[in-house]
Formats: structure tokens, sequence, C-alpha cells
């Protein structure tokens, strides 16, 4: 979707780690503005416990009084 990105919090934020990055199109060599882009997100463990992966899916560049186009909510547990 044009223009959204996914975004994250974590809570509570030391048990994992984690890293956002977003691959080029695979038709071009540069960013196209307002094409898709894939996003990976890489977890990697810090420490045992519980942890909640929330990302929420926005256009960062608009009010954060908008509600998010989409929200996902994941328990991570570390042991």
């Amino acid at each position: 979707m044009a223009g959204y990105e996914w975004q994250y919090k974590l809570q509570p934020a030391n048990i994992v780690l984690v890293k956002h990055n977003k691959l080029p199109s695979l038709n071009s060599s540069l960013p196209i503005p307002g094409s898709s882009a894939d996003e990976i997100f890489t977890i990697t463990a810090l420490e045992k416990g519980i942890t909640i992966l929330h990302f929420y899916l926005v256009r960062t560049w608009e009010p954060r009084s908008i509600e998010p186009k989409e929200e996902k909510k994941i328990e991570i547990k570390v042991i």
C-alpha cells in the first residue's frame, strides 16, 4: 500500500532485539516513490522472558492521532 510502513513497539523492550530492513523492489535497483517494498524484521533473543511485539501499519508523516491501517500483536517467549 502506497506510503504505508510497518512500525513496532515492544513491551517490555529488554527481552528481544528487533532489526527492521526494507528490501528494494525486484523490478528496479532504485527505490520508486509510492511503490511497495517488502519489510523484514529480524528478532534476536537477549534474555529469558515474555514480550509483546506490537506491529502497526501507518503513514509515518501522518499525525499519530490517525488510527493505524492495520495492527498485529505477537507474544514472544524466550526460554
